[in-house]
């Protein structure tokens, strides 16, 4: 005897229980921030940026890449926060403040990158009153170049004796989750040649790594961003990265949350996915529905009409439990091959 199966209800985006983002130039009470022109872009676009704590050392964690070709700002944070917190074993600790530049990522300079961050940590330090090992270091821009010690000294000089410029303002245990999640959005809407915020939200995983594996695999995915970009309603292409996915490495699985024991067996393993339970659907329209027979008829061209959004939105059911997940990536477009062929970055 065969049983009918049971229609699930249409996939609506996940409801977030998260105040709205006001985009202001401010910053929690008890920190105080700025940014400068230092020189080191030669564009002359801004390309300095300190926050720092005023009321002493504030708890500081942070995830960092496993590259062997790691910039020596990561690796010389890494020692800060082993320094200041030797059980966090270089993942939290304490700090003082965090210091940025962009236009060059001091990756790949060898013995010589190393002391030039250690020099630009100092000089921060010393400008505040506090000490090199409570000082983060952040940079981005192109690899194998040195970092141009003087101008960003001379950055800090600037937006020292400026007291900062910054504006504290409360911010609430939820709100830290929102400024963090709108931020997440904005770096992903603004990357290079991007043309549409791809956002995947998945619900009905095992558990919320499970979910977040799932999501990412699909906002990674260059078959899936190419569609997107195309407004081709490719669900198949969901599906085979999803099919794909894989949990974070252990890190990142322990920095979310998980036990260090289960992180550990779990990093790098298959997500959890029964092809016969999973939903796909597409800025809202529902594509594949595993317990009623997969595909699903749908108008392309309507559906197509609806991805010329500034956003597309992909959500997925695994029908398996109560984890939930969402990551954000963006279209992979031609001036994205255009602008990363003509320059170095």
């Amino acid at each position: 005897m065969t049983t009918e199966p049971t229609a699930r209800p249409r996939l609506e985006p996940l409801e977030l229980a998260l105040p709205p983002v006001d985009h202001r130039p401010t910053v929690p009470a008890g920190f105080a921030a700025g940014s400068t022109i230092a020189g080191i872009k030669a564009s002359g676009r801004p390309d300095l940026v300190i926050i720092a704590t005023t009321g002493g050392p504030a708890a500081a964690a942070a995830v960092f890449t496993a590259n062997a070709f790691a910039a020596a700002p990561v690796r010389l944070s890494q020692q800060h926060l082993a320094a200041t917190e030797p059980s966090g074993k270089g993942r939290f600790g304490w700090a003082d403040a965090v210091i940025s530049t962009s236009g060059c990522a001091n990756a790949a300079t060898g013995a010589a990158g190393a002391a030039d961050q250690a020099e630009v940590a100092a000089a921060l330090a010393a400008a505040l009153g506090s000490r090199p090992d409570r000082i983060l270091t952040l940079s981005t821009g192109l690899i194998g170049t040195r970092l141009p010690v003087g101008k960003v000294t001379a950055g800090i000089s600037a937006l020292i004796g400026l007291g900062l410029g910054a504006e504290p303002a409360s911010l609430e245990a939820a709100a830290i989750e929102a400024v963090a999640r709108d931020l997440a959005r904005q770096q992903a809407a603004d990357g290079e040649g991007a043309s549409t915020l791809l956002t995947c939200q998945v619900s009905g995983a095992l558990d919320d790594a499970d979910a977040r594996a799932v999501a990412r695999a699909v906002v990674s995915s260059s078959l899936f961003k190419a569609a997107v970009h195309g407004r081709d309603p490719n669900w198949g292409r969901i599906a085979g990265a999803a099919g794909n996915a894989r949990l974070a490495e252990s890190p990142i699985l322990e920095a979310a949350g998980l036990p260090a024991h289960e992180a550990r067996a779990r990093g790098g393993t298959p997500a959890t996915i029964d092809p016969d339970r999973v939903q796909i659907a597409i800025a809202g329209t529902l594509v594949f529905d595993g317990p009623n027979g997969g595909p699903q008829p749908f108008d392309k061209a309507a559906l197509r009409a609806l991805m010329e959004a500034p956003e597309t939105i992909v959500r997925i059911d695994l029908g398996l439990g109560t984890g939930t997940g969402e990551a954000f990536g963006c279209d992979l477009t031609e001036e994205y091959v255009i602008e990363n062929s003509e320059y170095s970055t």
